[in-house]
């Protein structure tokens, strides 16, 4: 996705408003609140931060001892300017560089590992584990499954979607343990398969021009915004979904 401003500015205005970005955002806040309450100011880094909807979110929540890292510009151009948190630009996989000796109780990164291969994604997990304080955790979102593959793929750049059973891989490579690995977007799969599917026939029947091909970043009406985030709170209900466009995984190093 680096060098496609076109999608960094779309980010930049749906992920604070988009269903999608705002139901993510709160679970990562819930998984960080049942550990570390504002008041104790966690040291929390959002590596890949994107345009900086993540940290905003945290912000609204009373944790504000923030740093975060992107590889792109734009993003780091954006999220600078929406939070005024401290930006630095670099790849995830030199984190440890860009932070040299700092410690975090909490370290997220969202939709980024698709960028990487298997092995890459190891070395970032064990890179991540080494930097955590006593008690701290990784939190990360990643695409879900081949079958949801669209042409939202192909505009951001995806390169590979992921199981729950992959997580349990690389966690095991990487020496840490997992405390929370759950599909989501459950019940509204159908509905993004569908969407998904339909879009990538008009583009392989020339309906749709190259040209024309656009993610899935687009703000809807806000009746079927709401209507999808409140769908999702429903689905929060249910222990172990089968499925779902993403997989939600949290990690920390063994006792």
């Amino acid at each position: 996705m680096i060098g496609k401003s076109h999608e960094y500015a779309l980010m930049h205005q749906s992920e604070t408003t988009l269903w999608w970005y705002r139901h993510l955002h709160n679970q990562v806040g819930e998984v960080i609140q049942q550990r570390f309450l504002p008041e104790t100011n966690p040291a929390i880094l959002d590596a890949g931060c994107g345009t900086g909807g993540l940290l905003l979110r945290l912000q609204q929540m009373g944790y504000n001892n923030l740093l975060a890292l992107d590889a792109s510009t734009d993003a780091v151009a954006f999220a600078t300017a929406k939070t005024e948190v401290p930006v630095k630009q670099g790849y995830i996989q030199e984190t440890a560089v860009h932070f040299h000796g700092q410690r975090f109780d909490v370290i997220c990164c969202m939709d980024v590992m698709t960028y990487l291969v298997d092995e890459e994604i190891v070395a970032v997990l064990q890179q991540f584990a080494q930097m955590l304080k006593p008690g701290g955790i990784i939190i990360t979102n990643n695409n879900a499954f081949k079958a949801f593959k669209g042409t939202h793929d192909h505009q951001v750049g995806i390169i590979k979607r992921f199981t729950a059973k992959d997580f349990e891989r690389y966690a095991t490579a990487a020496g840490c343990i997992i405390i929370k690995n759950r599909y989501w977007n459950f019940l509204l799969s159908p509905m993004v398969w569908a969407i998904r599917k339909w879009k990538l026939l008009q583009h392989y029947t020339g309906i749709t021009h190259a040209n024309e091909i656009s993610s899935d970043l687009t703000v809807p009406s806000p009746l079927i915004n709401n209507s999808c985030l409140q769908i999702l709170k429903l689905e929060n209900k249910i222990v172990s979904p089968p499925w779902g466009t993403s997989v939600f995984t949290v990690l920390q190093m063994p006792d």
